[in-house]
């Protein structure tokens, strides 16, 4: 769980809930350090995931909570955990987003204007739901628009 003093957890657990009010209860520091002392009882041995790097100690302890249906005996922890186990996704994607605008840029900066590269990069990071646009009457609308043919009569 923690390695550091329960009085570690106290300041740690007070600028957490400070800076997620609307999602932590002030119980939150009173819960963790609870938390961390009944996980530490319960747990003196780290298990041997723990121990050849295959499992953060943080998604541990998350899964015993979990798997011991402790989630209305520890709400806040189990709402802390979620937070922290899901901010790792969200900054791989962001990188990732990056990454593929770096690529994209390299590739069309000298041949397209601003507007365009802006317009392709979305569609390039957002490529999952670009797929699932149907683009026949969006193509036929802007061909109708900006027909150059004079109408016949």
């Amino acid at each position: 769980m923690h390695d550091g003093t329960d009085e570690e957890l106290i300041i740690g657990g007070k600028k957490l809930v400070e800076l997620c009010k609307e999602d932590l209860e002030p119980l939150f520091v009173e819960e963790l350090v609870n938390f961390a002392v009944y996980f530490r009882n319960c747990n003196p041995v780290i298990s041997s995931s723990t121990k050849k790097g295959t499992t953060s100690m943080e998604l541990e302890a998350f899964q015993y909570l979990m798997r011991n249906e402790l989630a209305e005996v520890f709400p806040n922890v189990l709402i802390a955990y979620r937070m922290y186990l899901s901010l790792l996704i969200t900054t791989c994607s962001g990188e990732r987003s990056f990454s593929k605008l770096k690529r994209l840029k390299s590739c069309t900066r000298s041949t397209m204007g601003q507007g365009s590269l802006q317009s392709l990069a979305i569609l390039y990071v957002e490529h999952a739901l670009a797929r699932k646009i149907k683009y026949d009457k969006s193509i036929s609308d802007f061909a109708d628009k900006k027909s150059r043919r004079s109408p016949t009569m």
